[in-house]
C-alpha cells in the first residue's frame, strides 16, 4: 500500500519544433525533453519535489528536462496559482528558461486537461494520456495556459494550444556586445572544424551579427556561415573542455551557426542553424528556441526582414538536419515601443511514451 508520504511522478517523453509531414501532422526531428508531474496520492501527500529529487530526475535523462508543479492550476490567473516550470539540464543543473521544454510542459497541460474532463483518477488519465500519444496527439481543440518559470517567478509566460501545437509569447530584454578579442573567432570555428573563409559577409548595406554575444535570456555567440554546405561540414568541438573553457572566456552559453540562401527582403527569411552549447551534457543540439531568439532579436536590430516597417519580423529557421533530427522553429520579433521586445514562438510538439515512476 502506498504511504500518505509517497510521491508519484509522471514522465512524458516529448519533442518540440518538431517538422510537419505532408500531412501536417508532426512527424520527424525535434528537440527531446522528458516533462515530469508530481501526483498527489492522499490527502497529506506532497506535490512537489525536492532539489536533489529534480536533479537526480534530470541526469537520469539525455536531453532537458522540465518538473511542472502547481500542474492543476493552468486555468487561474494569480502568480502564486500558476503552474511553475522549473527546468534542468541532463547534468542535473537548473537553468532559468528553456524554450522547447517550457513548450512541451504547456502542450502537456493542454492533455492532462482534457485526460481529467474524461478520467476520475491518476491511473485512468495515464492510460487515456496514452491514447491520446498513440493516436498522434488526435485533436482536443484549444487551450490557454499560462506559467512562471520557477528561478524568476515575477515573469508570466503566454501560450496557446491547438492539436498539438503551441504559440508561445516571451517579453524579453534583449543585450549584444561583440566578443572579445575578436581574433578568437578563428580559433573557435578552428575548434567546430571550419575556416575564417567559411564565414559570410552580408551584401550591400546589411550586416550579418557576426562574433557576437546575443541574449534574450543566456548568451549565445552567433556567427553566420557562407552556406549550408559548410555550415554542414561544422563538427562537434574538438576537445569539449577546452571549448567550455572558450566559451567561458567570452561569457557565452554556446555558438550558434546560422546560413541562409533567401533573400534577406523577404518575409518570413528562412535560415538553417547549429548550434554547439558551452556544456549541457550532449555535443549539439537538434532545436534551441533561446538561441533561435537571439538571432532574430540581433537580425530584427539589423531591419532585415522586419517587413514593412511594421514593428514585426519573421523567421523560419531549420536546425538539427545535419544530426539527422530535423526540427523547424518559427520566431516572430514584434517591438512594442521604447525597448519592449516580445518574441513569439510557433512550434509543433510530439509525445513519444508516458509512464508513472514512484519517488
Amino acid at each position: 500500500m502506498t504511504s500518505m508520504s509517497s510521491l508519484r511522478v509522471l514522465r512524458v517523453s516529448s519533442r518540440a519544433f518538431v517538422s510537419k509531414s505532408s500531412k501536417g501532422r508532426a512527424s520527424a526531428g525535434g528537440n527531446p525533453v522528458d516533462i515530469f508531474a508530481p501526483l498527489a496520492l492522499g490527502g497529506n501527500a506532497r506535490t512537489a519535489l525536492t532539489v536533489e529529487e529534480r536533479v537526480k530526475l534530470s541526469r537520469s535523462c539525455d536531453w532537458e528536462s522540465i518538473v511542472i508543479e502547481n500542474i492543476g492550476c493552468g486555468d487561474h490567473s494569480s502568480e502564486g496559482n500558476m503552474p511553475s516550470f522549473h527546468f534542468h539540464m541532463p547534468s542535473g543543473e537548473e537553468v532559468s528558461f528553456c524554450a522547447h521544454a517550457a513548450i512541451g510542459g504547456c502542450s502537456l497541460l493542454a492533455l492532462l486537461r482534457h485526460a481529467e474532463g474524461q478520467a476520475a483518477d491518476w491511473r485512468a488519465r495515464s492510460e487515456l494520456l496514452s491514447g491520446l500519444i498513440v493516436a498522434d496527439s488526435k485533436p482536443i481543440g484549444a487551450s490557454k495556459c499560462q506559467f512562471t518559470a520557477a528561478m524568476d517567478p515575477s515573469l508570466i509566460y503566454d501560450a496557446t494550444i491547438r492539436d498539438g501545437c503551441v504559440k508561445m509569447d516571451m517579453d524579453v530584454t534583449h543585450e549584444e556586445e561583440k566578443c572579445n578579442p575578436e581574433s578568437l573567432l578563428g580559433a573557435f570555428l578552428s575548434e567546430i572544424g571550419l575556416r575564417l573563409v567559411d564565414v559570410s559577409k552580408c551584401g550591400g548595406s546589411l550586416e550579418w551579427p557576426t562574433f557576437v554575444n546575443s541574449s534574450v535570456a543566456r548568451h549565445k555567440t552567433l556567427i553566420p556561415i557562407k552556406s549550408t554546405g559548410r555550415l554542414h561540414a561544422a563538427t562537434a568541438p574538438n576537445d569539449p573542455e577546452k571549448f567550455r573553457e572558450m566559451c567561458d572566456s567570452i561569457g557565452s552559453t554556446g555558438v550558434y551557426l546560422y546560413s541562409t540562401e533567401s533573400d534577406p527582403g523577404e518575409v518570413p527569411v528562412h535560415f538553417e542553424c547549429r548550434q554547439f552549447p558551452r556544456a549541457s551534457g550532449y555535443a549539439e543540439d537538434p532545436a534551441t528556441g533561446i538561441a533561435a531568439g537571439c538571432l532574430a532579436v540581433s537580425l530584427d536590430k539589423r531591419g532585415i526582414a522586419r517587413g514593412n516597417n511594421s514593428g514585426t519580423s519573421r523567421w523560419r529557421i531549420s536546425q538539427g538536419v545535419a544530426m539527422g533530427m530535423p526540427s523547424t522553429i518559427g520566431v516572430e520579433v514584434r517591438r512594442t515601443g521604447g525597448q519592449g521586445l516580445t518574441i513569439g514562438y510557433d512550434a509543433s510538439v510530439a509525445f513519444d511514451s508516458v509512464e508513472v515512476q514512484e519517488i
